[in-house]
């Protein structure tokens, strides 16, 4: 076998191996940016609906809207906390609404709602906080539909305006 032969089958073989080793580092990257831009995306905003004799736009207090784009998600735990906020930014626990196990959908005809079925905004319940704030802190846990392994987050504080009965939003936090 001459020299430019064993030059020739080498270089054939560092070609494959080279080949086979972009094939695959490929394959991640796609496999990466596949999760990014496919994983579904899960946010809460404030529930409002249009009022049919003002034609105004009023917001609901008592519920929540939780929306997912891009992918179905599933609710491992989703949670609202109300506290009492003083001047002094000292938290006191007042109550929780807490949910699990639930499968939402990306459509646009379909809303998903969370119910605040204690009447946590009324004058009582408002006399009580006095000069402090109520605070309204949302952390929803979801994954993929059928896929277990990630594990995606959704975090909110609303501060609620007595004036005009709304949930303003403080902050916002997620992956």
């Amino acid at each position: 076998m001459s020299t430019f032969e064993i030059w020739s089958i080498g270089l054939s073989i560092l070609a494959m191996i080279i080949s086979i080793y972009v094939f695959f580092d490929n394959l991640i990257l796609a496999k990466r940016g596949f999760n990014r831009n496919f994983r579904p995306y899960l946010f809460a905003v404030n529930y409002g609906y249009k009022d049919e004799t003002t034609h105004v736009l009023k917001a609901d207090t008592k519920h929540l809207l939780v929306v997912v784009v891009n992918a179905p998600a599933f609710i491992t735990s989703q949670k609202i906390t109300f506290y009492a906020r003083d001047k002094n930014n000292n938290d006191e626990y007042i109550t929780h609404i807490e949910n699990k196990n639930i499968t939402i959908y990306p459509t646009e005809r379909t809303q998903h709602t969370m119910g605040a079925e204690l009447k946590i905004t009324n004058d009582e319940m408002l006399d009580k906080i006095k000069d402090g704030q109520l605070i309204r802190k949302i952390h929803i846990q979801y994954t993929w539909i059928d896929k277990h392994d990630s594990s995606y987050f959704f975090k909110s504080e609303f501060k609620y305006i007595t004036e005009i009965k709304y949930w303003q939003p403080i902050s916002d936090e997620a992956n």
